[in-house]
């Protein structure tokens, strides 16, 4: 929806990249202030985001979390196979330390 917060820093992510790019084709070096700016809003976006994924819970079972598998690895020695299949295992602590 064009008036919620993710629609909003969308859009300024993309204004930020749009004038990133065309910073960089004309042979200009970025200036601090793009940079700055962009990872402000890319880290808050990215935070909000987080935060959804945490909170979200099954639309069948509302009081059942749909992160809660997720927010440590799982033991390698109980789910070996995972780290067979995962070649980059990651878990929501690790993914917001990142942030």
């Amino acid at each position: 929806s064009p008036d919620s917060t993710e629609y909003k820093i969308a859009l300024e992510l993309e204004h930020l990249l749009i004038k990133s790019f065309q910073a960089v084709a004309n042979g200009d070096e970025l200036t601090p202030s793009i940079v700055e700016k962009g990872e402000d809003v890319l880290t808050e976006f990215l935070e909000e985001l987080l935060g959804t994924v945490m909170v979200a819970t099954d639309s069948s079972e509302p009081e059942r979390s749909l992160s809660s598998v997720f927010q440590l690895l799982p033991s390698k020695r109980r789910y070996p196979e995972y780290y067979k299949v995962t070649s980059q295992p990651i878990d929501l602590k690790m993914i917001a330390t990142k942030i």
